[in-house]
């Protein structure tokens, strides 16, 4: 009943509102003449003071707040003129203060009703205002916007919307959520019955193929909006598409990028095995071949000494003799080599004396100090590791003579909490601290990634004074003797 009484009055102010304010000033008019008339007539007995201020009223309302005061004070004229008219016999002349009391009355009336007025098209303008801001962010909004009745009927809906499910807003505004197939197939339809049942808001993420014929992932949310005529369903929802087909080319990519480092780790390792048996088959050839050859030559040239020496040709001898001297050079020369490519006497022998073996051979082939200091509780028994460690040993030695010139190196194995540590140091002419971290030579490259196939990390430290430190940091078991 209420809205009834509501919609009727709200529909007889929008008629009255239509009709040109002429004609209702000239209506407000003649009404008010017509209530002169009616209180000339009926006398005091009927007081009319209600409808004159209901002609001020309307004339507020519908007309100008200056016309209503204006009647006001017509009406305070009228008054008084007809209370005259009607006592004439008993001799009662109109006065100002019988004018000026119905105007003040008229007027305060018009003073009161015209702020309450004004007070509602304050509010009214103000509410205006909102709605229309509210419809312009509602329409200019990224996100697709719906609201839906009740019982399915779509209220409201967005440009972006319509975007993004590719129609129309005018076709959405004919659509009903519980028969529009592009949101049923997708299970909206059981979330949105809890979001209205329960108040609580929801989210959900799904592939749909619109009825419009777009294929798009969407990620929604469900509110409940209470009014007065009912519970509406607010539905926020975005096309994050592009969003997933990036995720997918990203996960492609990583498989891609894991499998290729996968194949790199392969190809390293292959080439540090491929490295270590080219070491060992020159080490081999040197000793087996280069080596016996050479050894042949010096028996053959002691032989030679022997028979110059019986023919009495001294100078001769002298000369053999030098030559026997420099083969042998080159004999120990060659073994040296050999056993540092490929130490094969010491293959199975543990870490102190593959190193203790390499300090020799740095000795004996640059001519310069090399000294190790060993703990004798830092017993590593895997083969594999002390290979690696070995050859990071030698490799950083090489760079040390090679690069840093360095006249003396020190190597080092110690205990740590965490482990053993291998350390190599020089003193020679160090490197550019500024690259450092840019060091991607075979060499250096090789150190690390055989670190790495251990399980040891590897530090290099500039000093200041200059020299370079290697260390090469390898964790132990607690509780252990070695390493496993």
């Amino acid at each position: 009943m209420r809205a009834a009484y509501d919609t009727g009055m709200e529909r007889l102010d929008a008629f009255i509102s239509r009709i040109p304010r002429i004609y209702l000033a000239l209506l407000v008019l003649v009404m008010e003449f017509g209530l002169f008339f009616l209180d000339n007539y009926v006398g005091p007995d009927l007081p009319l003071s209600l409808l004159y201020a209901l002609m001020s009223l309307f004339s507020l309302r519908y007309i100008d707040r200056g016309y209503a005061y204006l009647m006001a004070i017509l009406a305070a004229l009228g008054r008084t003129y007809s209370i005259w008219l009607f006592n004439a016999e008993l001799q009662l002349q109109p006065s100002a203060e019988i004018f000026f009391s119905n105007a003040a009355l008229n007027l305060l009336f018009c003073i009161l009703m015209d702020g309450q007025m004004s007070a509602r098209a304050k509010a009214e303008a103000a509410l205006d205002d909102l709605s229309r801001m509210t419809q312009a962010i509602v329409r200019k909004a990224d996100s697709g916007i719906q609201v839906f009745a009740a019982d399915g009927q779509c209220v409201l809906a967005n440009e972006a919307a319509a975007a993004i499910l590719g129609t129309t807003t005018e076709q959405l505004l004919h659509e009903n959520l519980r028969r529009f197939s592009s949101w049923r197939e997708t299970g909206l339809i059981r979330l949105a019955d809890e979001v209205l049942l329960t108040g609580v808001s929801g989210q959900y993420e799904a592939q749909m193929h619109t009825k419009y014929g777009r294929d798009i992932w969407c990620i929604a949310t469900l509110g409940q909006i209470a009014l007065q005529d009912g519970d509406y369903l607010l539905l926020v929802f975005n096309d994050i598409s592009k969003f997933k087909h990036a995720v997918s080319e990203m996960s492609a990519a990583q498989q891609s990028a894991q499998l290729a480092l996968l194949r790199a780790s392969m190809a390293e390792r292959r080439i540090i095995s491929i490295s270590e048996e080219t070491q060992q088959r020159i080490g081999q050839e040197l000793h087996d071949d280069l080596g016996q050859q050479l050894t042949g030559i010096a028996f053959m040239t002691q032989v030679l000494v022997q028979k110059l020496t019986a023919l009495g040709l001294r100078e001769e001898e002298r000369d053999a003799a030098k030559i026997t001297g420099l083969v042998n050079n080159a004999v120990a020369k060659t073994r040296q080599l050999a056993h540092s490519l490929y130490p094969v006497e010491l293959m199975g022998y543990g870490l102190r004396e593959m190193l203790g073996q390499l300090s020799r051979e740095v000795k004996a082939i640059f001519q310069l100090e090399c000294e190790l200091s060993f703990d004798e509780s830092c017993a590593v028994e895997d083969p594999e590791q002390v290979i690696h460690l070995y050859r990071i040993c030698q490799e950083a030695i090489s760079n040390a003579v090679k690069h840093g010139h360095a006249s003396r190196i020190e190597l080092s194995v110690s205990r740590t909490n965490e482990g053993i540590q291998v350390k190599v140091c020089d003193n020679g002419v160090g490197m550019d601290t500024s690259r450092l971290e840019e060091s991607n030579g075979l060499g250096m490259h090789t150190m690390r990634y055989r670190a790495e196939m251990i399980g040891a990390t590897l530090a290099i430290d500039v000093s200041v004074a200059g020299g370079v430190s290697v260390v090469i940091e390898l964790p132990q078991k607690r509780g252990g003797h070695g390493i496993h």
